[in-house]
């Protein structure tokens, strides 16, 4: 309802090289496909829904997933990551957009401080190259830092347009693994 999704899914894919818009990370030079998975809408969703929907992505074997949500930590959310890592999943999740010390607050943003080791969360930055003031960071469970200030992608219904977080940061780190797992597998 609010482009998140598909702003996110343009930073990642875009098709490149036509003349419009913006060209995707991964676009021009890994054979990548969206698999849309919703679970949220203008009212939120339930942490149920986004088990359900990383347990699909894995089920239809998706090599990677990105995350530009997150919210408090549940075991069954805990379980649902440390079951799609077993499975050589890898996930690209957002720190958050609160300001936060992750490691000190690291159940209050999950997926991002899962309990598993295939699981990169990324903070954002701006175009001078520095922490937003706004993001969620910690060196224990943050990651990397990618841009997320001020990004220009799809929307929906139509056009572009600029969004400032960590949604927007992940995607670009999703973005590079997809090229990475293009090229090696």
């Amino acid at each position: 309802d609010d482009g998140h999704g598909t702003h996110c899914a343009g930073v990642i894919a875009a098709v490149a090289d036509n003349g419009q818009g913006v060209a995707g990370i991964a676009s021009k030079w890994a054979d990548v496909q969206i698999m849309a998975l919703r679970f949220l809408g203008p009212d939120g969703g339930y942490t149920s829904d986004a088990i359900r929907a990383l347990d699909y992505a894995v089920a239809m074997g998706a090599p990677i997933s990105s995350h530009s949500w997150g919210g408090p930590r549940s075991e069954a959310l805990a379980a649902a990551l440390l079951a799609a890592s077993e499975a050589g999943h890898l996930m690209i999740a957002a720190a958050g957009n609160e300001g936060n010390d992750n490691d000190v607050y690291p159940d209050m943003s999950y997926p991002c401080c899962g309990p598993v080791s295939n699981l990169i969360c990324v903070a954002a930055s701006t175009s001078q190259d520095a922490l937003a003031s706004w993001s969620n960071y910690g060196p224990e469970h943050v990651d990397i830092a990618a841009p997320g200030a001020s990004i220009y992608s799809t929307m929906w219904p139509s056009g572009y347009e600029s969004m400032d977080g960590t949604s927007m940061a992940t995607p670009h780190v999703a973005g590079a693994a997809a090229l990475a797992w293009g090229t090696f597998n």
